[in-house]
């Protein structure tokens, strides 16, 4: 669960807008945007400063999700598979 900024004007978060919960802990799937960064950035209701966030919220959530493929380690993982299905 979210909590929020030490202002209480929005929802506490990192500086990619990665919210932390209650118990300090930042989530890497779960994000505030806009006026909800307001105890964070404070100017952040101009569609300039929501794109920047947008963008940057985007490019995390890629970042996380990007797992470089290593066709040895899929080969060798498919060998032990099959040999133990049959």
């Amino acid at each position: 669960m979210a909590k929020q900024d030490a202002l209480s004007l929005g929802l506490d978060c990192n500086a990619h807008g990665a919210l932390v919960d209650g118990r300090n802990r930042i989530h890497d799937d779960l994000f505030a945007l806009g006026p909800l960064r307001r105890g964070a950035e404070w100017e952040t209701t101009a569609l300039r400063e929501i794109r920047r966030q947008a963008a940057d919220i985007g490019t995390q959530i890629l970042t996380s999700i990007h797992q470089p493929v290593d066709p040895e380690k899929i080969a060798s993982e498919n060998i032990r598979s099959n040999s133990t299905a049959g």
